[in-house]
């Protein structure tokens, strides 16, 4: 008899080729989708100049690329996008909490230094000499804007988005109206009074004409040549306002940019101040004290809460496992009623029952012992009041 073949000897299962090939492409395919997406964002983010969170996001890419990549961490793969979620929302905020403590980070001073430029850049101005229209919108059936305008001398213009502006004269014109203004312009439709005004937005933000000759609309009469007003000279790092002829230098100590007389821009970029703002709170009482009041209390917010959860929990667990106590099943059943009440009526309702001057629970004191808290008008009862909710 021939022997029966031992367990070494028997032929292993092996995955399809096909199949294997086929789960590479996929998850190529999809390492491709996530890569792009993640490189897009981050270039957005180096872009604002929000460079901690375009860190964040590319360590987040890397990690998910080398996950999916290298076998041995097959199993990570399926809590991977967990983890990604994690540093994204949980830790990264903490993290930036961090950062942020060490910045000027305040009012005037919560845009990146490019968002500040950027900003101050796009500024427009009407330089001396430069001309104004008054204008009438049309729209295409495609949402395309165009002007017809007129100056002060009755020459008329025709003005499209980036092109050089156009004699009305060589345009086709529709129909005139009794007030000389044709109905058409090159099949686009005139727009009335209550379709400019819900567009105004819209059409203030696009510049019509060349870039060597701009209009831009000032309000629902007026477009004018608009000009740039502040220069941004990156040998420098000033911004040059081209109205006043003033040179703002950027100042890495404030976070302003600043002119040689000590004159500031109002709007501030964050700038890194090291220990400054814990020096600030430590040395100043107006500071110091409310910060102390506050991590008190929530210390014993915290503390009072658990605690108070906890006794109150175990006592009903206690009075409610007797054996002698009568529709013991039926109090339990009814114990989960509160579970299902939503946090909005709750509150609701706690603020009727400690309502001072009708309130159920202050009613009831006032007539046993002849008085009630003040819970929603003393700081000390408020918060007496939040640990009891």
């Amino acid at each position: 008899m021939e022997a029966a073949p031992s367990m070494d000897s028997a032929p292993s299962k092996q995955t399809p080729w096909f199949g294997s090939v086929s789960s590479l492409i996929f998850r190529l395919l999809g390492l491709f989708v996530i890569d792009a997406f993640g490189l897009w964002l981050i270039y957005q983010m180096l872009a604002d100049g929000v460079w901690q969170f375009a860190t964040v996001l590319a360590l987040i890419t890397l990690m998910i690329n080398v996950v999916f990549l290298y076998e041995p961490l097959y199993p990570i793969r399926w809590i991977a996008p967990g983890l990604a979620l994690m540093i994204l929302m949980a830790l990264y905020p903490v993290l930036f909490t961090v950062y942020t403590a060490f910045t000027n980070y305040s009012t005037g001073h919560i845009l990146s230094k490019l968002q500040v430029i950027e900003r101050y850049t796009g500024d427009l101005y009407l330089p001396e000499g430069g001309r104004t229209f008054e204008w009438v919108g049309y729209r295409s059936d495609a949402g395309e804007y165009l002007l017809l305008l007129t100056d002060p001398e009755g020459a008329t213009f025709v003005a499209r988005p980036d092109e050089p502006l156009q004699p009305a004269a060589e345009a086709e014109l529709g129909e005139l109206d009794e007030e000389g203004i044709p109905a058409t312009i090159d099949g686009y439709t005139r727009m009335e009074t209550r379709e400019v005004v819900p567009n105004i937005e819209a059409l203030g933000a696009l510049r019509f004409g060349s870039e060597e000759s701009t209009v831009q609309i000032r309000n629902l009469r007026e477009v004018a040549q608009l000009e740039p007003r502040f220069v941004y000279d990156p040998d420098l790092d000033a911004l040059i306002d081209r109205q006043t002829e003033q040179t703002y230098f950027g100042n890495e100590e404030s976070g302003f940019f600043t002119a040689e007389s000590g004159q500031t821009l109002p709007i501030g970029y964050q700038v890194e101040i090291g220990f400054d703002n814990f020096a600030r709170l430590i040395n100043s009482a107006a500071l110091r004290g409310p910060l102390t009041r506050v991590f008190v209390w929530t210390f014993a917010f915290a503390l009072l809460t658990v605690f108070t959860t906890f006794a109150l929990g175990l006592l009903v667990a206690l009075v409610f496992n007797t054996r002698d106590l009568v529709g013991r099943k039926l109090i339990r059943s009814l114990l989960i009623i509160p579970y299902t009440i939503p946090s909005v009526i709750s509150v609701l309702m706690w603020r009727g029952l400690m309502n001072e001057q009708l309130g159920v629970i202050n009613t009831n004191l006032q007539n046993v012992i002849g008085w009630a808290p003040p819970w929603t008008s003393d700081p000390t009862w408020v918060k007496v009041a939040i640990i009891i909710i």
